[in-house]
């Protein structure tokens, strides 16, 4: 219910900045707004300082709005004596419509730019790109990627983050091609190899780093809960914050990752769970939920782990920016996400088109 919310409070703020973009511009113009609404449906609240202003008009429904302009052309105006026709929209220059008609999208990307430039100003925090345990026979294991190894870069173009290195291997995998990945040991030399995306099958999507069969390294975190999820199979079975598991099907658990690995591995399978609460080692048997990720079914038991107990200061990068290398640095990150979602939109307009039946002769 809470990501409902959001989503819709979301699509309110962009919509409403969206036709506040048209407006001023339509102003700046001295167009006439006749009316400034946002929603659909029965409206909750209106406003009109008097009968030539704009009426502001906010409704139940935050999914949508429109600016609404003096024109001749329509039909519902009523062409009362008086009336300036000059600040009518369609009597505007070619060049005043075009600014009107694109101011809307216009501000929605200076408030990508805010957004962006505010997150940033606070510093940047991300994992460092070290290697943690490669799967066997993967694309990585071809690689000759090691556990442990940091990656300094990819063709070229170097990294800093984990996931700086995730987007620029999802944009390879994009165009299947192979990757240049420099890494250093933690003796200090200094290795080249070439990871094949080109054999990546499927279509990209954001679990790439699975896929290619690598996983950032993260330190050894203990295998004790620290938080449940409302509803979820882990509370239904009695788990509670606190609760270190023992074993699973008679199987030790060493620490976290292997737990929720042998989880993921287990949709709808019967665990046998045991675990330490105080002083006291009692058993559990669990059905984890089976559920669609990546394209591929795995299980889920609805329970976290208490990371404020892990030290992750020798695995985290933090950057910080002054205001205006904070602005640049908001520049690029819109840059590449603009040219990404453009490489997708075509990759996708491709695909369809490959797609369509061959009309019959």
């Amino acid at each position: 219910m809470t990501s409902i919310w959001a989503f819709i409070v979301a699509i309110g703020v962009l919509v409403t900045i969206h036709e506040f973009g048209h407006y001023l511009a339509a102003r700046s113009c001295g167009v006439r707004v006749l009316k400034f609404s946002i929603g659909f449906g029965k409206p909750i609240f209106k406003y009109q300082a008097h009968a030539q202003a704009t009426e502001w008009v906010l409704s139940w429904i935050p999914l949508g709005g429109y600016v609404k302009m003096l024109d001749s052309r329509e039909t519902d105006v009523e062409h009362v004596p008086g009336t300036d026709w000059s600040q009518a929209f369609d009597k505007q220059s070619i060049a005043a419509k075009m600014w009107i008609v694109f101011a809307g999208p216009l501000a929605n990307l200076l408030l990508a730019f805010v957004c962006y430039w505010g997150l940033i100003a606070q510093g940047e925090i991300g994992l460092k790109p070290y290697i943690g345990p490669v799967e066997q026979g993967s694309l990585a294991a071809v690689a000759k990627l090691r556990q442990g190894d940091l990656i300094v870069a990819l063709d070229a173009k170097p990294v800093a983050t984990w996931q700086e290195a995730q987007w620029q291997l999802l944009e390879s995998w994009m165009v299947h091609k192979p990757v240049a990945v420099v890494t250093r040991t933690p003796q200090g030399e200094v290795h080249q190899q070439v990871l094949p995306l080109n054999q990546l099958a499927g279509e990209p999507d954001g679990d790439v780093m699975q896929k290619a069969g690598l996983a950032v390294l993260m330190p050894v975190v203990p295998a004790v809960i620290g938080d449940i999820m409302a509803d979820s199979v882990a509370e239904q079975s009695g788990l509670q914050a606190g609760d270190r598991i023992l074993k699973v099907n008679q199987k030790p658990i060493a620490d976290w990752q292997q737990f929720v690995k042998l989880v993921r591995a287990s949709p709808a399978q019967l665990l046998k769970v045991e675990y330490q609460r105080g002083d006291s080692l009692l058993q559990v048997k669990l059905l984890p939920e089976a559920i669609q990720q990546g394209g591929q079914k795995i299980g889920r038991l609805g329970a976290a782990v208490n990371m404020d107990a892990v030290d992750l200061t020798p695995y985290q990068v933090i950057r910080q920016y002054s205001a205006s290398q904070a602005a640049i640095r908001a520049l690029d990150k819109m840059q590449e996400t603009i040219a990404f979602t453009l490489k997708m939109l075509g990759k996708m307009s491709l695909v369809r088109r490959h797609s369509k039946p061959l009309a019959g002769r």
